[in-house]
């Protein structure tokens, strides 16, 4: 579990700047999607396909230097950042990857005029992208804990979804940045609690 390879203090700095990032991009539903980060204007974001279109350039030449997945590029002139992502990868797994993307944004990992490549295995992103993905106190206030339901809600891929649900079972004192999370999602906790969903069939969380 990912979460156990990093000190509790590295994690409680990733989780707060997840939870900055979150007032940031002005996010208070789940899942979080690309039309709520896009609304902020602080990056550029534009698919592989596109960027192939407009360069003339084939599609399998950018996959091939980014794994498959995406990158990203900070422009100093422009002191603006230009995220690409494969979006054939599916709505699902291309968000995932994006929200990978604003994790190295927001965790430092770029350098000025440079590209950054994604890197999925990183744990400090792991952790970043699951707080940011799915933000325990809200996780916790609608009881989304099971990995199903995490799954379901959040759109995390399953491990991450897993290890999510292990780490809800702890109890970590409710902090200010917290408290202000759930203020800002309070209209989506209470539709989500008066449409709460059916619990998964199985006590593991998954169908059978």
């Amino acid at each position: 579990m990912f979460y156990d390879k990093i000190s509790d203090e590295e994690r409680f700095i990733i989780k707060s700047s997840a939870y900055s990032a979150i007032d940031k991009y002005n996010i208070s539903s789940l899942p979080v999607t690309l039309d709520t980060i896009c609304k902020n204007n602080l990056f550029n974001l534009t698919s592989i396909q596109r960027l192939s279109f407009m360069t003339g350039t084939p599609v399998d030449e950018y996959l091939s230097t980014c794994g498959g997945y995406g990158y990203l590029y900070y422009s100093s002139d422009r002191d603006r950042y230009f995220i690409f992502y494969n979006e054939d990868l599916g709505p699902k797994l291309s968000m995932w990857t994006i929200i990978f993307l604003i994790a190295e944004i927001e965790l430092n990992y770029v350098y000025p005029d440079r590209i950054t490549y994604l890197s999925l295995d990183d744990l400090y992103l792991q952790t970043f992208a699951s707080y940011f993905a799915a933000p325990d106190p809200i996780l916790c206030e609608c009881d989304i804990t099971s990995p199903y339901n995490i799954v379901n809600t959040c759109n995390l891929p399953v491990k991450n979804a897993v290890c999510k649900s292990r780490i809800l079972k702890k109890h970590f004192p409710s902090t200010a940045l917290d408290e202000h999370l759930k203020f800002k999602f309070s209209k989506y906790i209470d539709s989500y609690k008066k449409e709460k969903p059916p619990s998964a069939p199985t006590p593991d969380g998954f169908h059978r």
